[in-house]
């Protein structure tokens, strides 16, 4: 389903995110189906509740920022299991 796709997608956003791979980061995004907010499940690990934009912070990937603050679908004001946004943890 396009739910399904849209959830494959954003885990990819996530791990490149991680990876620090800013060319599988870019073309991610180009696609419209793939959710910019995407969020691992709770219990799934350490990052659990992190978006891409909180990953990329988290594994200190300054050069992917920009380019998820760039897309008008990004929520900065989510946050995470902790209770902070990525404002919040831009600022550590």
């Amino acid at each position: 389903s396009e739910t399904e796709q849209s959830q494959v997608l954003g885990q990819q956003l996530l791990i490149a995110c991680a990876a620090g791979d800013e060319e599988k980061v870019t073309v991610l995004l180009k696609n419209p189906e793939t959710d910019v907010n995407y969020r691992l499940p709770y219990a799934a690990m350490k990052f659990s509740s992190f978006t891409p934009l909180m990953i990329a912070l988290a594994y200190e990937r300054p050069s992917i920022v920009p380019l998820l603050l760039k897309d008008k679908r990004l929520d900065v004001t989510l946050t995470n299991k902790n209770d902070n946004d990525a404002l919040h943890m831009a600022v550590r």
